[in-house]
C-alpha cells in the first residue's frame, strides 16, 4: 500500500467518523454500608476506625487535609464517648453524600432548596426557619433514598419505635431527616 498519495476525495469523506466517549466514574466508599447490618453497629464501628487513624496519625504525624479536622476532634479515651459517636455519623454522612454525588443532580432533589452546612452536610431549607422548634427539625438533614445508609437508619427508627406504624415511622424520621420518596422508603422496610 501506498501512503504517500491522498485518497480521494469521496473515499476521505466516507473515512471520517466522529467517536465520543464520556466516562462516568462514581465514587466507592470505603465504609461498608452494605455489609453491616445495624445502624449503631456501623457508626460504632467507623468510630473505632477513626479512633486508631487519630492515634496512627499522632504517631507518624502525618494527617490528611480533609480528615484532620475530623481526627483532631476524637476524644483520646480508649473507650467512645458521645462526642466520637456524633464524629462518626457525621464521617457516615460525608461518606454518604460522596457516594451519592450524581444523585443529588437530579431534578427533583434540587427542587428542594439543600445547602450545605459548615460541617459539610446537606440541609433542607424548609418555610420552618422562624418556628419554636429543635434546629435539627427546621433545617433536616438529607439523605438519598435506596442508599444503605438511608435504609439503615430508616430500619434503626422503625426498631427504635418498638415497630410502630408507617404514619408513626415517618413523621419521626422527619424530625431530623429530608428524605425524599420517605413514605415509599418506609412501606419498604416496615413491610
Amino acid at each position: 500500500m501506498d501512503f504517500t498519495s491522498t485518497p480521494p476525495a469521496e473515499a476521505a469523506e466516507k473515512e471520517l467518523r466522529i467517536v465520543s466517549t464520556t466516562a462516568n466514574t462514581t465514587y466507592e466508599s470505603f465504609i461498608p454500608f452494605k455489609r453491616m447490618s445495624s445502624y449503631t453497629k456501623l457508626v460504632r464501628v467507623t468510630a473505632r476506625i477513626l479512633k486508631y487513624l487519630s492515634r496512627l496519625n499522632l504517631s507518624l504525624k502525618k494527617i490528611r487535609e480533609n480528615n484532620s479536622i475530623i481526627l483532631s476532634q476524637l476524644s483520646n479515651t480508649p473507650f467512645i464517648t458521645s462526642d466520637d459517636f456524633e464524629i462518626a455519623e457525621l464521617f457516615l454522612l460525608r461518606e454518604h453524600y460522596r457516594e451519592t454525588a450524581q444523585q443529588r443532580q437530579n431534578h427533583l432533589i434540587q427542587r428542594l432548596r439543600v445547602r450545605q452546612d459548615e460541617d459539610g452536610v446537606f440541609r433542607g431549607n424548609l418555610r420552618l426557619a422562624h418556628a419554636e422548634m429543635e434546629s435539627s427539625a427546621k433545617r433536616p438533614i438529607l439523605l438519598m433514598p435506596g442508599h444503605p445508609l438511608t435504609v439503615m437508619i430508616i430500619s434503626h427508627y422503625h426498631h427504635k419505635l418498638l415497630h410502630a406504624g408507617v404514619p408513626h415511622l415517618v413523621s419521626t424520621l422527619r424530625t431530623k431527616y429530608l428524605i425524599p420518596k420517605i413514605r415509599q422508603a418506609a412501606n419498604s422496610i416496615v413491610a
